[in-house]
């Protein structure tokens, strides 16, 4: 065998859609039947669907909803002298928001990088999930911006929560909490992560989850590799040497990739793909039944910030 059994631990860093996969996809999750037949074959990352995106925004509407959050910001630091950095990237996150959650390993382009996939990847699959991307925020509009460390600057007082969340009182103008407590809070639209999170937390518990892996493990030991689940060949100890310091890095060596392809075509061939789908699926219908009100408030707040961001921007209504 090419490969010996790794177990480092890892963290995983964490559209418009079509009712009749939804539907199909929802079917398939209430199944208590693990076997690989029981899961819907995933072939594309328009499968990777999941309940909690039909109360989000799209790519496109989160990039409205960040421009606008990006102009406002910029409105409110000019009347200290200021401006927003110009390289604030702001155009719409192409990376599937499902893909982690599905163990989906297209995007990382496997054949010429391995598991760590292209330079920026990691930042965008997680600006997938948070609807924006980081952005270093420079020294010289810091206290201004964030509403920390100075109350004054350039002799004006800095509103409280800084430009950050004149931005966001904008945006979420008209918008009820997600706690039903009042009127939505600046960067409350984010207690859609946690749902998320609480689900993926119950996801894992889910005992179709290791038969899951246990499956692909099969599948990769009759190719000739020794991994107990995913996690483990991704985080095989090998493919961290020579790791750069600065870039966080490391070459992507032959056994790498070989690993890596195999690794891909089990994924396919046991049907991981769909049964980690099926598992997030009732995770997730669960926390919204638990959570009805919040996650219809959430639903509120995030079209609220839509219709809000497209008036800031100049745009005519959505249809």
């Amino acid at each position: 065998m090419e490969t010996m059994n790794s177990t480092v631990p890892v963290t995983f860093v964490r559209n418009s859609l079509a009712v009749a996969a939804s539907s199909a996809l929802f079917l398939v999750a209430c199944s208590t039947d693990a076997t690989p037949t029981a899961f819907p074959e995933i072939s594309s990352e328009n499968d990777l669907v999941l309940p909690l995106d039909a109360f989000d925004l799209n790519p496109l509407q989160r990039s409205i909803v960040d421009r606008a959050d990006f102009k406002m910001a910029d409105e409110c630091l000019r009347g200290f002298g200021l401006r927003m950095p110009s390289s604030k990237n702001t155009t719409p996150v192409n990376y599937p928001k499902n893909a982690d959650y599905a163990g989906w390993l297209e995007p990382r382009h496997l054949q010429k990088y391995g598991y760590q996939g292209p330079p920026g990847m990691r930042d965008e699959a997680w600006a997938a999930q948070d609807g924006r991307r980081a952005f270093t925020i420079p020294a010289d509009i810091d206290a201004a911006y964030t509403g920390l460390a100075a109350k004054v600057v350039n002799k004006k007082r800095v509103p409280d929560g800084g430009c950050a969340n004149e931005a966001e009182h904008v945006l979420n103008a008209g918008a009820p909490s997600p706690t039903g407590s009042g009127p939505a809070k600046p960067r409350e639209h984010k207690r859609m992560l946690g749902l998320m999170d609480a689900a993926a937390d119950a996801a894992f518990k889910d005992p179709r989850w290791a038969q899951a892996d246990a499956r692909w493990s099969d599948c990769m030991r009759e190719k000739g590799y020794s991994y107990s689940a995913p996690y483990a060949a991704e985080n095989d100890r090998r493919w961290q040497a020579n790791l750069d310091a600065v870039t966080q890095r490391h070459p992507v060596t032959q056994l790498e990739i070989r690993t890596a392809t195999a690794d891909e075509q089990c994924r396919k061939e046991t049907r991981f793909f769909g049964a980690r789908l099926a598992i997030y699926t009732d995770a997730q219908n669960t926390v919204i039944a638990t959570n009805k009100d919040k996650v219809l408030r959430l639903q509120v707040l995030m079209k609220t910030r839509y219709a809000n961001a497209r008036k800031i921007l100049g745009l005519p209504p959505a249809a």
